[in-house]
Formats: C-alpha cells, sequence, structure tokens
C-alpha cells in the first residue's frame, strides 16, 4: 500500500478589528474552525499577552513562519485601515508595501465578513483588486470555508493537469486522419440536431476511411532494399492506429444513433480488400507489400464484432457471418477470407528475434489497451461461430490471439447466457442452426485448431458451456 504523504500545517494570522462582541465571536469561530481543520492560527487574543510590545505582535505578518494573512473585511475594518487609525491602521501600514510590491502576491488573503444593506462588500482600498473569500453569506458559508481550507493547505479543488504530450497527429510517422476526424465531428453533430443524416455521412465516413489508405501503401520505388519490407509494413501498421480508432469512434457512433446495417461494413471490408494486392496497373509487387493493409483489414472485421457483441447486435452478426463478399481477384467469398497470415510480421519476428508464439496476434494485444479481453474473446467466438457453418480446414478464422489467454479461459457472456432458454432461442440464428438440439450437438462435436508449435489448441464453445446446461433455465 502506498502511504500519502502527510500536508504540512499552515500557520495564519488573522488582522481584524473590534467591531463589535458578536465581531469578535464570529472571528473566533472562524479561528476554531481553522484550528479544528490542522490549521495554526495567530490571534491576538490567543497570543498577545499582557507585556507583550503590540508593535512586535503585528510584525509576525511580515514573518516567513506565517504562511497566510486573513484580513476579515468588515466596515470598521475598511475605515481603520484606509484612514489608517488604530491597530487596523498599523497592520494596514506593515501589509501594504508587500501587496503593492507584487501583484501575484498570494500571502494576504482578504476574507469577507460583512456587507452593506445594497450588498456591497467593504474592502479597503489597498487589497480593492485582490481575489477575496466571501464568507458574509450563512448559506454559503460552509463551501466558502472549505475553498478557504483547500487554499491554506494549497489543495484547490480543481488542479491544473499535468502537461501533456504533443499531439500525436504531428509527427510523420502517424496517417493523416484529418478526412475522417471532420466527417466524425459531423456525425455527432447530427445525431444530437439532425438524426436523419447519420446514414448519409456513413457512407461520407467510409469514403473518406478509404482515402487514407492511400497513405498506407508502399511504392515499388520507396523499397531500396528487399531485406527492410518487413520494417516498412510494420511502420506502416503503426501509422495506421489513429485510423483504427476513428473507426471504433465511428461504430460507437452508429450503435449511438441506432442507424446500424450491415451493409455499410460489407462495402467497407470489401473496398479494404483491394488493397490487399497490387493496385490495377502495377505490374510488380513484392511478396508482402500489402500485408499493413491485410493487418488493418483484419483488425476492423475484429473490432466490428467485439462491438456488435458489447451491444447485443446479434441480427448484423447473423448477416456479416452469413453473407457473401464480393473480393477482387477471389470473387464470392465468406468472413474466413478477413483472417490473414502476415509472412512480413514473421520475418520481423525472427529478424528480431521477437520471443512470440505469434508476432501479428502481439501488434493486435498491443493496440487493443482496455479491450484486450473483449478482443480475444471476439477473435475466439468469430472462429467458433464460422466453424459452425463450415467445419472445412478451408475455411477456417484462425484465432490468432487465445494464446494471450494463457491457462486461464475467462467466463465469456454470450455462452454463459446460453443456460437461458428464452435467450438461447433468441441467438440460435447467431450459430446458423435451427434448434437448440442442433446446437448441443454442434457444441459437443466442434473441433478445434492450435499452433502447430504449441500443446494448448484454440478453447472450443464447451468449455465456456456444457451442451446439457443449454437452456436448461427459463
Amino acid at each position: 500500500m502506498i502511504l500519502e504523504e502527510p500536508l504540512k500545517s499552515p500557520k495564519v494570522f488573522i488582522s481584524y478589528s473590534w467591531t463589535s462582541k458578536k465581531h469578535q465571536e464570529w472571528v473566533l469561530e472562524l479561528a476554531k474552525r481553522l484550528k479544528s481543520s490542522g490549521i495554526e492560527v495567530i490571534l491576538d487574543v490567543w497570543h498577545l499577552k499582557v507585556g507583550h510590545d503590540k508593535h512586535w505582535f503585528m510584525e509576525q505578518i511580515q514573518s516567513e513562519a506565517v504562511d497566510k494573512v486573513l484580513i476579515i473585511c468588515d466596515e470598521s475594518y475598511m475605515d481603520k485601515a484606509n484612514n489608517r487609525v488604530g491597530g487596523v491602521g498599523n497592520e494596514t501600514q506593515i501589509i501594504t508595501p508587500s501587496v503593492f510590491e507584487d501583484v501575484k502576491q498570494e500571502k494576504f488573503i482578504p476574507i469577507i465578513s460583512e456587507r452593506d444593506i445594497s450588498g456591497k462588500d467593504y474592502i479597503p482600498t489597498f487589497i480593492k483588486t485582490r481575489m477575496y473569500i466571501d464568507l458574509s453569506n450563512s448559506e454559503k458559508y460552509e463551501e466558502n470555508l472549505e475553498s478557504l481550507i483547500r487554499n491554506l493547505y494549497n489543495a484547490p479543488q480543481y488542479r491544473e493537469p499535468a502537461l501533456g504530450k504533443p499531439p500525436a497527429f504531428l509527427f510523420e510517422n502517424e496517417i493523416d486522419h484529418y478526412e475522417t476526424k471532420t466527417v466524425l465531428r459531423k456525425m455527432k453533430n447530427a445525431l444530437e440536431n439532425h438524426p436523419s443524416r447519420i446514414e448519409f455521412l456513413s457512407e461520407e465516413f467510409i469514403d473518406a476511411f478509404i482515402g487514407c489508405l492511400n497513405e498506407l501503401q508502399i511504392s515499388n520505388e520507396s523499397i531500396k532494399d528487399v531485406s527492410m519490407l518487413d520494417e516498412l509494413v510494420k511502420e506502416k501498421i503503426d501509422k495506421s492506429l489513429p485510423l483504427r480508432d476513428d473507426f471504433i469512434d465511428f461504430l460507437k457512433l452508429l450503435i449511438e444513433s441506432d442507424k446500424l446495417d450491415s451493409e455499410i461494413f460489407v462495402e467497407l471490408f470489401e473496398k479494404m480488400f483491394v488493397y490487399t494486392d497490387k493496385l490495377s496497373g502495377v505490374q510488380h509487387s513484392y511478396e508482402y507489400q500489402f500485408d499493413q493493409f491485410k493487418f488493418l483489414l483484419n483488425e476492423i472485421v475484429l473490432y466490428t464484432f467485439l462491438f456488435m457483441f458489447k451491444y447485443k447486435k446479434f441480427d448484423i452478426i447473423t448477416e456479416l457471418l452469413d453473407g457473401e463478399y464480393q473480393l477482387k481477384g477471389v470473387g464470392l467469398s465468406n468472413l474466413h477470407e478477413f483472417s490473414f497470415y502476415l509472412p512480413s510480421l514473421d520475418s520481423l519476428k525472427t529478424k528480431l528475434k521477437i520471443n512470440k508464439v505469434n508476432y501479428h496476434a502481439d501488434v493486435l494485444i498491443q493496440r487493443s489497451k482496455n479491450l484486450k479481453q473483449e478482443l480475444i474473446n471476439t477473435d475466439l467466438l468469430i472462429f467458433h461461430l464460422v466453424r459452425f457453418r463450415d467445419s472445412s480446414i478451408y475455411s477456417t478464422w484462425f484465432p490468432k490471439t487465445y494464446i494471450y489467454n494463457g491457462y486461464h479461459i475467462p467466463k465469456i457472456k454470450f455462452y454463459f447466457r446460453l443456460k437461458s432458454e428464452k435467450y438461447a432461442l433468441s441467438v440460435l440464428r447467431v450459430f446458423g442452426l435451427n434448434s437448440i438440439e442442433e446446437l448441443q450437438e454442434k457444441i459437443e462435436d466442434f473441433e478445434t485448431v492450435g499452433y502447430q508449435q504449441l500443446f494448448e489448441k484454440a478453447p472450443t464453445p464447451k468449455q465456456f458451456i456444457k451442451y446439457d446446461e443449454i437452456a436448461t433455465k427459463i
């Protein structure tokens, strides 16, 4: 346990006028409240004894041992200070030079204890322009007393935050995503004022997103040394992170607006797939010149499903799993086409001696921030659901991040809730099945996959829910 360093008790001098018995009691009560809060108080009725020199007592105002001087402002104090009369006048002569010599002087704090019938405060001329604390209103007394105590301890309620780092978009190694950010701002505004525009702006976002991909290209001219191509790919992957984050914000806005349509994602996936191979008109390309696009597309698909599961958008999940994708160079295909093997990251792993089973998975995890477990769960769920639809080895979504569960298999809420009959029936379509019995059979017979070099295979559905537990609760 980390122990907090105790706050130093501040020391304050109270300067006030002996206006009336009532006012003296008010000052005394304030002093007692401060003392009870751990603040050392110098007050004449406590510390000015018979035989003491009054001027010596007043000159403690200037002592370095005194952290703050509280100037209790009522009508009598103002008159005596302005006219330099009595003890208040003497204290004023001591205080005034310090106040006028330093416009940022924080040692002297005016405390308003009284106002006139029109509400005007009584503040002496020499501190007229200083910020004060108002204790004249009984309704606001406690709130403002807390502000005073915070000030004395130098512990304000609103602390200035630490100076941060320059925005990431200022650096060359990050993609220029001004266009996607602009559309997101429009969408946020539309969500509040013109919800009907969200669908139109969704198309605008996809166009802006695809436009940004051009910055991730690795041209033949930029490849001076083919052996460095794997490093160029990794640089482009790193550069794509702000664009990935914009997509997550886009997802959240669509969910909040309730304007979800699976066609939005189908269109985006298909357009991104174009970039995973050489563009039209390019005669020659290297083996993994486009791996950065494969990485980003795989990640975009993962986060699409992550948020659809998070917010129970099962219709969208079903449509994306059952849908056909018109992919350049492939034709009509299914979701498993977006589970890529990236030789560039394997090459870089060997070159840099990175001790990871799968560097692609490791980079996904590094970028997942506080969504790590949800990302791993989503990767597994897509693997399971694709496999439910087609168990052939050629149509598998490989759940590359499963190794980051270690030996701990966490609960996946989607499976845990299958114990409810109502819930199980409502999500049968997500599995591509028609009955509880069929679901039980598929879960019991599920065959898994895994990394060849590891004994541990990817978890199967029955590690999250036993087939005979499904639909057992009403």
